[in-house]
């Protein structure tokens, strides 16, 4: 499958929650319109909501810790830049599932929206280091199907 201009912001702005946009305007993307940027936004946590309710996040955290005990042994990292390596790598396999997910080579083989768990989806927005605007977000987010087919993008 052959990828396009739309994939490649998609992943960009699936990296970040809230700083997804500067992300793909600072590759070169342009900044679109202020209605275009809450539709992105909300798809953006839709499916990061989605990992959070099914635990693929929880797992890819546990899996990033134990990168970082790798990383620890080739490298002397300061707390802090481990503390930051670790959110690297959860954003960048986040976003790489949801491009995987957008261009199906994977499937999450779920019938019907997952069951949201409170405390997954609380860890993930402590994680984002959510603030009010981004918790409205996910409010508007839960309503979604995230990986639903979109004709708009085609």
């Amino acid at each position: 499958m052959t990828t396009t201009p739309v994939d490649k912001r998609n992943f960009y702005l699936a990296l970040s929650v809230s700083d997804g946009q500067a992300l793909a305007n600072s590759v070169g993307f342009s900044i679109p319109s202020l209605e275009v940027q809450n539709s992105e936004l909300i798809d953006t946590v839709q499916k990061w909501i989605t990992l959070a309710a099914l635990g693929i996040i929880d797992e890819i955290r546990e899996c990033t810790s134990w990168m970082a005990e790798a990383i620890t042994q080739y490298q002397k990292l300061s707390e802090t830049e481990l503390t930051n390596t670790k959110s690297i790598l959860t954003c960048y396999s986040v976003a790489l599932l949801s491009h995987l997910i957008d261009s199906e080579y994977l499937s999450l083989g779920i019938q019907e929206s997952p069951t949201l768990d409170v405390t997954r989806i609380d860890r993930l927005i402590q994680f984002l280091g959510a603030e009010e605007d981004i918790q409205l977000v996910v409010e508007d987010a839960m309503d979604f199907d995230p990986f639903e087919e979109d004709d708009e993008d085609e």
